[in-house]
């Protein structure tokens, strides 16, 4: 998944069970002349929720680092996800708007040690269902009862100022930002998952919407124009510190047409 040298194998499951889910919602948001702000957040819970187990872990000689994970989807009986955003604009109706967005969630596998381990198999020797032991026990890496799920992003924020268009057309809008990401240390150790540091980094955007009707917008921006050196949590690295990182400054525009 995110701590292996090559590429990791990942092998279904016809017998999975098809996820439920039952989530709870709550948001306030409230908008003035002076201030616009909001909060969403919601908690949910997965029945039969389907994440990986850990078959196998291949290792190099003679240094010892992890080659390659093979990896099975399976259900666990239990996951919850949690999660907010919140928002807030100052002075919306003028000009120069400064403002700021905070996203967070974290998702937890309850029952990870299930009641089953699945060998991974060879040829000849299918893969088989083990009742009794833990989930990922043939694996050798040994997970708790309860951990973070795998692939969840970290807390992120957004903070900036939009010098826009006050207009009923709305025509123009040029957006200076940072986007502040935090560590990430809620992993799925069983899996081999690595925990990532924090970044930040500055963008540009600016929308234009060049005829009256609203119909097509134009946007262009450079995103990290400080061309920093940052990796997100779903990039690829290794145990050993091997890692592949963002390219760097990145120029784009693109064009929506709506009819």
């Amino acid at each position: 998944m995110y701590s292996t040298i090559g590429l990791n194998n990942v092998t279904g499951d016809p017998t999975l069970k098809n996820e439920r889910l039952l989530q709870v919602d709550l948001g306030w948001e409230y908008r003035g002349e002076k201030v616009r702000s909001g909060v969403r957040a919601y908690h949910a819970w997965g029945f039969d929720y389907i994440t990986f187990e850990n078959t196998l872990v291949n290792y190099i000689p003679p240094i010892g680092d992890v080659g390659q994970e093979s990896l099975r989807y399976v259900n666990t009986a239990l996951a919850t996800l949690t999660g907010a955003e919140a928002f807030g604009e100052l002075f919306p109706t003028s000009p120069i708007t400064p403002f700021g967005v905070v996203k967070f969630v974290d998702g937890r596998d309850r029952t990870r040690n299930g009641n089953f381990a699945t060998s991974n198999g060879s040829q000849g020797d299918p893969s088989r269902k083990v009742d009794g032991l833990s989930r990922g026990f043939f694996s050798g890496i040994v997970g708790g009862a309860s951990e973070p799920l795998p692939g969840i992003p970290p807390l992120e924020t957004r903070i900036g100022c939009r010098y826009h268009d006050t207009s009923r057309r709305q025509r123009w809008n040029f957006e200076l930002s940072t986007r502040l990401v935090d560590q990430q240390d809620r992993i799925a150790t069983s899996l081999l998952e690595t925990q990532t540091p924090s970044f930040n980094i500055w963008d540009i955007r600016s929308v234009f919407r060049p005829f009256d009707k609203r119909n097509l917008v134009v946007s262009t921006g450079v995103e990290n124009f400080f061309d920093r050196r940052y990796r997100e949590h779903f990039d690829f690295r290794t145990q050993n510190g091997l890692s592949i990182f963002q390219p760097g400054a990145n120029f784009y525009i693109s064009t929506s047409l709506t009819y």
